[in-house]
This record gives C-alpha cells, structure tokens and sequence, in this order.
C-alpha cells in the first residue's frame, strides 16, 4: 500500500512541520519518494508509515489505516503500481515469446526433417511397387529392406524424441545461469562497494600520511634554518679569529725585528769593546817593562770609569719571544 504525505499527516494526527522532521529524523529523503507519473505527489509504503509510527508511539486506528481516500494523488500512486506491473508482465511476456519462438523453430525443424523422411519412404514405396510389378522375385529383399528401414525411422525418431528433451533440459539450463549471472552481478556489485570502501579508506590513509609529511618537512626546515643560523655564527667567530691570528702575527713580526736589531746593537757594541781591548794588548807589546809596571801601579782612568759604569748598571732581562 501506498499513501501520499497528506495522508500520512491525517493517520498520524500530525502536521506537515512535524512530519518532515519525523522523516529528516528517520532519515527518509522526500526527493527519493516522488511519484512517476505525477512529480508533485509524494508518498510513503506502509512499512515506512508503520515504523514513523512505532518510532514516535502512534497507534493508527485501523478505519483510517485501511480506508483509502479517493483522491488524485492516491490515483496517480495506483497508476505507478500498474505501471510498474505491466513493465514487469511485458518483461515476462517477451522472455516467454522468445522461450516460445525457440521451441516453434526446434519444432519446425523436426517436422521438416520428418517430411523429408516421409518423402524419401514414398519414394522407396513407389520404387517397391515398380520392383513388385517387373520382378516378382525381389519380393523377399524389398521386404527385408522395408523392415530395416522401418527399424531406421523408429530409432530416427527416438533420437528426435530424445532431441526434444534435450533441447528442454537446455532451455532449462539456459534459465538456470541467467539465475546465476543474475548472482553474478549482485556478488559483483557488493565487490564494487567493499572496493569502494576500501578505496575511501585509502584515501583518508594517505591523507594522514601527507599530513605527518607535512609535519616532518617543517621541522626539518626549522632545523635547517638554525643550523644555517649556527653556520653563520661560527663563519663570524672563524673571522674574527683570522682577524686576531693576522693581528698576533703582524706583532711578533715587529718584537721580533725589534729583537733582531737589538741582537745587532750589543754585537755591534761587543764588537767595537774588542776591538779596542785588542788595540790596548797591542799597545801593551809595545811597551817596556818600566812603563807595564807604571801602568800596574797607575790604572787608566778609562779602565776606572768602565768599572764604574759596569758597578752602575744593571744587567737587563731577557723577554721570551
């Protein structure tokens, strides 16, 4: 049974507000119950009607469930029902005519092969009787061959019986796999829903694993950015110690070219001392004795003045280079 939304409202003593959420709550799409023959006619089955009202607590009186109100809607909804009837009558009507057309062409087939053989029967009759009327003596052999070809015609015709059940027992087979295909199809349509699944499932997978790749790449970019920063900082500090390194070398290049020619100042000096104590030995030679023994007893004021000088000043300290 089949009963428009108004219909509906009036059984369940509701109004139309409250019937739409009754069916957003009982998740019924009203765009998926509209009427063939008439698009502005909706309507709910009677199992749908039962369970809104099993679900809300509403009993419905059974003069108003099972009167039918003669409106047009209520027609149009019998009219979907024929239509759905008669599409489904002519399906079946065509599948019989053409399980039909096929046994009316095995039929034909079998009463043309037994005309044929009629045909060829007459003609060995006729050929008998000429045979009978010029030679009464092959009466005998025309019997014999008139027996084995009755035997023939009867074990033709067995075989055209047993055709004829095979050609049932194919018809029958024929049914049985569109049986089968039919679960075919319904096992494949399920494959195509669990693949479909599956396939969501997939996509949600990847997704997430995008997500976490994401993730990974900004952390690896937030890593590479500080040890750029830290790469930065210590080309700076390796700079600033180049720098130092050139300064401390340009330094000890002066200390010691200072060192060196202080070197040369007291060889210079050392030199010129022995150079002079040489010249004083030599001078020695050249005197007597007298005049040594004087020079004994009477000092040089030179040589009292060096003395002087080495009481005077101090010895330096050497500095470590």
């Amino acid at each position: 049974m089949l009963y428009t939304f108004s219909q509906c409202c009036k059984m369940l003593h509701i109004d139309t507000k409250t019937f739409k959420k009754w069916l957003e709550q009982a998740h019924i799409d009203p765009q998926q119950q509209i009427s063939r023959s008439d698009s502005r006619i909706r309507y709910l089955t009677q199992q749908q009607l039962e369970d809104l009202a099993a679900a809300h607590d509403r009993r419905l009186s059974e003069q108003e469930s099972h009167q039918e109100e003669r409106t047009p809607g209520a027609y149009k909804l019998l009219l979907d029902r024929l239509l759905v009837s008669e599409q489904r009558a002519t399906a079946l009507e065509k599948q019989i005519e053409a399980l039909t057309h096929q046994q009316e062409a095995l039929v034909v087939q079998a009463h043309q092969q037994h005309d044929e053989h009629e045909r060829n029967i007459t003609a060995l009759l006729a050929r008998h009787e000429q045979d009978m009327h010029a030679q009464n003596k092959q009466v005998a052999t025309l019997t014999l061959q008139c027996t084995s070809l009755e035997a023939t015609i009867q074990q033709h015709v067995a075989r055209e019986q047993a055709h004829y059940q095979e050609v049932d027992q194919r018809v029958t087979a024929i049914q049985q796999q569109a049986v089968q295909e039919q679960t075919r199809h319904q096992e494949l349509d399920q494959r195509v829903t669990a693949l479909l699944a599956r396939h969501e499932q997939f996509v949600e997978v990847h997704n997430d694993l995008h997500s976490e790749i994401e993730q990974q790449l900004d952390q690896v970019r937030t890593v590479h950015r500080r040890f750029d920063d830290h790469q930065h900082d210590v080309t700076a500090q390796l700079d600033q110690l180049r720098h130092q390194y050139q300064a401390s070398n340009t330094l000890l290049e002066h200390y010691h070219q200072d060192t060196l020619a202080r070197i040369e100042a007291v060889a210079l000096e050392a030199q010129q001392r022995i150079d002079q104590h040489d010249q004083q030995t030599a001078a020695l030679k050249q005197q007597t004795p007298d005049e040594r023994t004087e020079e004994k007893q009477e000092p040089d004021q030179q040589e009292i003045l060096r003395i002087e000088e080495k009481k005077t000043t101090k010895p330096r300290k050497r500095r470590n280079p």
